[in-house]
């Protein structure tokens, strides 16, 4: 990736971290994309940002990933699991 493409990534993580600040744990740029980390109770507030903001204007979500934590899950008596 170019340096000036990389540095356009570092910015608007910057900008992003900075608007919505309380909803951003972190922002980084890994493999020529750029990552923010939020809480999910906050993906809706940061979405509307991304596609509302003028310095953003977003028009697609391409990705949505989550973290498994196994210690908290839960198993039924039907052998069905629960996430909590």
């Amino acid at each position: 990736m170019a340096e000036q493409q990389q540095q356009a990534l570092v910015d608007l993580g910057e900008y992003i971290a900075a608007t919505v600040s309380d909803a951003v744990v972190r922002t980084e740029v890994k493999l020529g994309e750029l990552m923010v980390t939020i809480p999910r109770g906050m993906i809706v507030r940061v979405l509307n940002f991304l596609r509302d903001d003028p310095s953003c204007q977003f028009q697609m979500l391409m990705d949505v990933t989550a973290v498994d934590w196994p210690d908290r899950r839960l198993t039924g008596g039907n052998g069905l699991q629960r996430i909590v």
